[in-house]
């Protein structure tokens, strides 16, 4: 009877322990594979590396491989906490007054970041199941966290993603570096080409790698439109913005450029035609004095 009943209690106790089958593939069986050169580059250095910077135009795969990355060495219990942050610079915010909503939006800071954070939110689940990528930002295994408010705090056996760093200032940029603890890795990771910053500002990001090159434990990486691993289009695209840019093709049109069709009738006095003068030249817009 007693050996009985000591046997029914080791299978309570290891079912207990055993993952049900509903828990059991809380981690999806993906492992980050990089698909091209400066890719694998990258995840080199992200395992080498205490700090990889890691600039590349959009679709080149840089938070796809640090987001992978930092899910296989969770896994690996190489560390213990993912960290992701990101400068809350709106796309185009510049161009409408430098005003962000983001303050305006209801919650706490992860659902007020939700909406910027979403891509980071897909690279994960790429990784993770949902049930895993809750249960991790419950227990504060998944952090979120905007750069504005990293300042003062220490990061051990973390690892700490910066996106979209483009839109980090010299001074910001400085500041997430340095709240790097034992045990820890970061990369931080932009696209030069897509700053959003306001025109009064500059971005760091170009100036702190200049600056930083050489020194032992830091990797530098940069990705090209070969690394792109979006539709082929979007390499086209890529590639043909970047040569206007550095002026080695022409416009697509005489109107990209300011140019307007003339008529070749003047207008009649009946017309609605307007003329308007310039007093500073003492020349009508029409060229004639």
């Amino acid at each position: 009877m007693t050996r009985k009943r000591s046997k029914s209690r080791k299978e309570e106790v290891k079912s207990k322990n055993t993952p049900s089958s509903s828990s059991e593939n809380i981690y999806k069986q993906v492992r980050i594979k990089p698909r091209s050169k400066n890719q694998r580059e990258l995840l080199r250095s992200i395992y080498n590396k205490d700090i990889t910077f890691c600039v590349g135009p959009a679709g080149t795969g840089k938070t796809h491989v640090s987001v992978g990355a930092a899910v296989d060495l969770f896994q690996k219990k190489r560390i213990t906490k993912i960290i992701i942050t990101r400068p809350m610079i709106e796309a185009n915010q510049s161009r409408h007054g430098n005003k962000s909503v983001m303050g305006y939006l209801p919650g706490s800071i992860e659902q007020k970041m939700a909406p910027y954070l979403r891509p980071l939110y897909d690279e994960l689940g790429k990784f993770l199941t949902p049930a895993m990528i809750k249960l991790m930002m419950a227990n504060n295994t998944i952090e979120i966290c905007p750069l504005a408010f990293m300042r003062g705090r220490t990061f051990e056996n973390a690892f700490v993603l910066c996106d979209e760093a483009q839109n980090a200032t010299e001074e910001e940029l400085e500041m997430l570096l340095t709240r790097l603890g034992t045990g820890s890795k970061m990369i931080v990771s932009g696209d030069v080409d897509q700053s959003d910053l306001p025109s009064y500002l500059e971005g760091g990001l170009e100036n702190f790698i200049e600056d930083l090159d050489g020194i032992d434990g830091l990797g530098i990486i940069y990705l090209e439109t070969q690394d792109v691993q979006r539709l082929k289009i979007v390499r086209d695209i890529i590639e043909r913005r970047k040569q206007v840019k550095a002026g080695l093709a022409a416009p697509a049109s005489l109107e990209r450029v300011g140019y307007e069709r003339k008529d070749t009738e003047s207008p009649s006095k009946n017309s609605s035609f307007e003329r308007k003068y310039d007093a500073t030249s003492g020349y009508y817009l029409d060229g004639s004095v």
